[in-house]
C-alpha cells in the first residue's frame, strides 16, 4: 500500500509522518524500516529490490521514501509504485512538497492514501499556536499567543521551535513579548556584506541572547534562494547527527 503526504506545510507533514510510523511500529515491533530519498543515485534500486522479498522475522516491509520525483527514471519509478498500490505486505510513506506529476496522478486516488498538508494562513497559525502550547502544557495568554504570532507568522518549524524552548521553562505561565528588533537583524544575517552578517549575527546571539536554534529555524522562512535552503537542510542533518551544533552552524553559513 502507499501513502502519500505531500504539500508545504512541512511542520504538520513531517508530524503526520511520525504518527504513522509510530503506529506501525508499535503494533509490529518486528516490521523492517528504511529510509529512501530518490535524489540519491542507487535509491531507485533499493526501492525496487524492497518488494524482493520478506525476512523469516518481519511480517511487513515499511519504507518512508523523500524526494520521489528527483529520480531520472520515472517510468521505471512508476512502474514501481504501481506494483506497489496491491502489495499488502509493503507499505510505502512518500513525503513530497510539491503536487505529484501528471504522470503520478494514480497517488492522489485509491488505492493510494493521499493526505494534503497546505500552507496556513495567519489565523490557522494562531489556531496552531494554541493548540501545540496546550500539548506541552504551556498556559499563554492571548497577548502571548499574538506576540508568537507577529514574531513567527506563519512559520510553524519556528513557532515549534520557541514553544519547546518555553516548555524547558520554570514558569508555565508565560508572557513572550514582541520585539522588533529581531527580524532587523535576522533578515542582516542575508546581506551579501560579510560584515553585516557578523556583526547581526554577534548581536543576535550576545546582546539580545536569542537561542541558536531560534535564529536558526527563523532563518529557514523566507530565505529566498534554493541554494541556501537546501545548505541549511544540510545543516539540519548536520547537528541532528552530532556532528554540529546551531551556534557552529550560523557561524559557518554567515562566513561562507
Amino acid at each position: 500500500m502507499i501513502s502519500f503526504l505531500y504539500g508545504k506545510n512541512t511542520y504538520s507533514r513531517i508530524a503526520r509522518l511520525n504518527e504513522i510510523i509510530a503506529g506501525y511500529t508499535k503494533k509490529d515491533p518486528q516490521i523492517l524500516l528504511e529510509r529512501l530519498d530518490l535524489a540519491e543515485d542507487g535509491d531507485l534500486d533499493k526501492l525496487a529490490n524492497f518488494f524482493s522479498g520478506l525476512s523469516l522475522f518481519n511480517t511487513k516491509k515499511f519504507a518512508v521514501v523523500d524526494n520521489v520525483f528527483e529520480t531520472k527514471e520515472k517510468k521505471r519509478l512508476k512502474k514501481i509504485l504501481e506494483l506497489a498500490l496491491d502489495d499488502k505486505e509493503t507499505i510505502l510513506i512518500i513525503t513530497s512538497i510539491e503536487e505529484p506529476l501528471k504522470t503520478f496522478s494514480f497517488l492522489l486516488e485509491k488505492p493510494a492514501v493521499p493526505e494534503y498538508f497546505p500552507e496556513i494562513t495567519k489565523k490557522e497559525a494562531n489556531a496552531f499556536i494554541v493548540s501545540e502550547a496546550k500539548r506541552r502544557k504551556l498556559d499563554l495568554d492571548s497577548d502571548s499567543i499574538d506576540n508568537l504570532a507577529q514574531n513567527f507568522g506563519d512559520d510553524l518549524w519556528a513557532i515549534g521551535t520557541e514553544l519547546d524552548r518555553l516548555a524547558l521553562s520554570r514558569d508555565k505561565e508565560i508572557t513572550v513579548e514582541f520585539n522588533e528588533e529581531y527580524f532587523p537583524l535576522l533578515n542582516s544575517l542575508k546581506s551579501s556584506n560579510l560584515k553585516t552578517r557578523i556583526v547581526a549575527l554577534e548581536k543576535l546571539l550576545t546582546a539580545r541572547g536569542d537561542e541558536p536554534a531560534r535564529i536558526f529555524n527563523g532563518l529557514a522562512y523566507g530565505f529566498g534562494t534554493e541554494r541556501i535552503i537546501r545548505k541549511l537542510a544540510d545543516y539540519d542533518v548536520a547537528i541532528k547527527s552530532g556532528k554540529l551544533d546551531y551556534e557552529e552552524a550560523l557561524l559557518d553559513l554567515v562566513l561562507s
